[in-house]
């Protein structure tokens, strides 16, 4: 993980207007099970390209994971809504729903 991290932030760092690298990195730290380290990295992706269902996605986990279900389910939509099939987003609203 170490080394991908490091690669993330470099990345981020170079190129700070593309979504791609916090997304990578949030979803390095979701893996990681670091639900409040995700979040902003996630927001950021989110923030740099509105269009990316993996990053409301992402956020959609993070919030399941802490247990906010309403702002759980309001991602997982926002994510819905980027890409009808999104199988992860569609997974994630039904995890809410249970």
């Amino acid at each position: 993980w170490e080394l991908g991290e490091q690669l993330a932030q470099f990345a981020m760092r170079r190129f700070p207007s593309d979504g791609a690298f916090p997304l990578l990195l949030g979803e390095m730290r979701l893996k990681q099970e670091r639900w409040q380290d995700a979040e902003p990295l996630l927001a950021r992706a989110a923030e740099l390209d509105p269009g990316s269902a993996e990053a409301y996605c992402g956020l959609g986990r993070a919030a399941l994971a802490k247990g906010a279900r309403a702002e759980a389910t309001r991602w997982f939509e926002h994510a819905l809504a980027q890409d009808p099939y999104h199988r992860k987003a569609a997974q994630g609203l039904y995890d809410t729903l249970n």
